[in-house]
């Protein structure tokens, strides 16, 4: 029998520093005792950051569903206001099988926030935990991700984030340009005009409304759909 591996054991500050928060707000944390601790002044990686991580989904969701008062089984939509998500981004959970519908077609509320909560707490610590590996592993890994990323890129499966968000800059900008020329090509009665006016300025305040909130997601690598989507309500 192999001897058990040491855990890997972090001060409180480095704990901090995984999981974005303050000292003053770590330190709240070890009185409630979520934190495991080790040894004086150090505390279990991987128990601490899944105990964390853990607490935050599911009192993040306990108010969703508080504020829902939905029935045992939910809608797609109902779902997503719960779990503070979009519909689509419920149905590729569905997809990807983290989520079941029951046999009536909708979703069974206690199983969902349970499935979704294990999701989000193993996703958050993959990406809150440094691998354990050696630093020419690391290197390697890193050569390997750079590679992969120029290829995308030269195949035209990656888009460079400003790129993008230029794209639709220049997309959006003729579009209003022209936009404001309608008015006067559809009519010569100034108040028809006026009433053109102001309904078009609704749609571009609309439109200027989901770019923003499409962007922001974008540069924070989530779903802008979604994102969209969940802001619409």
């Amino acid at each position: 029998m192999q001897p058990e591996q040491p855990k890997a054991s972090v001060t409180l500050e480095a704990l901090t520093d995984v999981l974005g928060i303050t000292m003053h707000a770590a330190k709240k944390l070890v009185k409630q005792k979520l934190f495991q601790k080790v040894q004086r002044g150090r505390y279990d990686l991987a128990a601490s950051v899944q105990t964390y991580i853990r607490t935050v989904v599911e009192t993040e969701v306990r108010g969703a569903l508080d504020a829902a008062k939905v029935d045992d089984e939910v809608s797609v939509t109902d779902l997503g206001k719960v779990l503070g998500v979009g519909e689509r981004w419920v149905q590729q959970l569905d997809a990807q099988g983290i989520l079941t519908k029951s046999a009536r077609g909708r979703y069974p509320l206690a199983a969902s926030v349970q499935a979704y909560t294990l999701f989000k707490v193993e996703s958050e610590v993959a990406r809150a935990i440094p691998e354990e590996t050696s630093a020419g592993e690391r290197v390697k890994a890193e050569r390997a991700r750079k590679l992969k990323l120029e290829n995308d890129e030269r195949e035209l499966l990656l888009v460079a984030m400003p790129e993008a968000l230029t794209a639709l800059d220049v997309i959006v900008g003729p579009l209003k340009a022209g936009l404001a020329g309608v008015p006067a090509r559809v009519t010569d009665d100034i108040a028809e005009r006026r009433r053109i006016e102001d309904a078009i300025e609704v749609v571009l305040k609309d439109l200027a409304k989901r770019l923003e909130q499409a962007g922001d997601a974008m540069r924070q690598g989530r779903d802008p759909y979604s994102a969209v989507e969940a802001a619409d309500g």
